[in-house]
């Protein structure tokens, strides 16, 4: 029951930190600063989260190297998004180019990876991987160079997105509240 409480008490108070941002960001300057900050981190949890627990750990010899290569550029960019705002050494400005560039960089770094497998005679390496790679390489090509979506619109997307999360936490909140209720009322 004070789990449900508990989880209740967090869900509104990132409810309210989320609503918070949202505003902040639709009404302030602060937008693409957050925006910035918002995709560094992410760059940085994809890094950490995936590439060193997953890729890296698995990988040997050349493909190794070539994650170990991939990490440290997206360590770069994304702290160099986390931190434009007081250290003006940011080289791209535009969310959707750091985009084309990561998703860029993992389609070629997974071409090689294809490339270098060695797989047993009844594990092969699939096809759809191939496939993605050359979607990732082509869609990250095409962000880098001919961006479509301004920071302005990135900043109003990742508001709504701010707003939707509120939402959706209030939902949780509450659900997890009448859950307490409901098992206090059978006792």
């Amino acid at each position: 029951m004070k789990k449900n409480i508990f989880t209740a008490v967090m869900c509104f108070i990132l409810a309210a930190i989320c609503l918070a941002l949202g505003i902040i960001i639709l009404v302030t300057n602060w937008g693409e600063i957050i925006l910035l900050a918002i995709i560094g981190v992410l760059l940085l949890s994809y890094v950490y989260g995936y590439l060193l627990l997953k890729v890296a750990l698995k990988s040997k010899g050349v493909v190794l190297i070539l994650t170990l290569v991939e990490m440290i550029v997206l360590t770069a960019i994304g702290v160099t998004c986390v931190l434009s705002e007081f250290v003006n050494i940011t080289f791209l400005k535009e969310g959707i180019k750091i985009l084309g560039l990561a998703l860029w960089i993992r389609g070629v770094v997974e071409s090689f990876r294809s490339y270098f497998y060695r797989g047993t005679q009844n594990k092969k390496y699939p096809i759809y991987y191939v496939v993605l790679n050359v979607i990732l390489i082509t869609a990250g090509t095409a962000f880098f160079l001919r961006p479509f979506i301004t920071n302005t619109i990135l900043v109003k997307i990742v508001a709504v997105l701010f707003f939707v999360a509120t939402i959706g936490l209030i939902i949780f909140g509450i659900l997890k509240l009448r859950k307490k209720k409901a098992k206090g009322t059978t006792n």
